[in-house]
């Protein structure tokens, strides 16, 4: 990607953009770009700041996808927002549900995973640590073994 003209990202009264990303490879990859083109960045989420979000991340409503800055920098000029919205679901923190809850599959392969490690001592967190890396559920180390030790464990004595 070419580096951007000066003012491809100011409004049209002359104003720079605002915008935030979430630290990491895409902001590292973007800033650059941003700020030669003549856009302001936030360290956090601000009002009238364009949120960019990548491609396949869970966006709140109105963000914009990161492809709306490489094709910026493309075109050499300022392209409309819109196209490139993205309209999804709210991260999964923000639900009212709250909690995930474990299905009978998940306590099944929980039951199964420590009944195959015999040795394990399950009131530590190795075992735990594992399991999590392994992806045996949705859920943290510290969920499956609390989930085990209080419900599961009593029921299977």
């Amino acid at each position: 990607m070419a580096a951007p003209p000066r003012k491809v990202f100011v409004w049209e009264d002359g104003t720079p953009m605002r915008f935030y990303i979430r630290p990491g490879t895409a902001k590292l990859r973007l800033a650059p770009l941003l700020l030669a083109g003549g856009a302001g960045l936030c360290r956090v989420q601000e009002p009238g700041a364009v949120h960019l979000v990548q491609p396949g991340e869970p966006a709140p409503d109105g963000a914009v996808s990161t492809e709306y800055v490489a094709a910026c920098v493309e075109s050499q000029r300022r392209l409309p927002l819109e196209p490139y919205r993205q309209s999804g679901p709210a991260p999964l923190a923000a639900s009212p549900r709250g909690r995930l809850p474990f299905s009978e599959a998940e306590d099944a392969a929980l039951l199964r995973a420590v009944r195959e490690r015999s040795g394990a001592r399950v009131s530590g967190t190795a075992l735990w640590k594992e399991l999590e890396c392994a992806g045996l559920t949705r859920h943290s180390w510290q969920a499956m073994r609390d989930r085990y030790l209080r419900h599961l464990r009593p029921l299977h004595r």
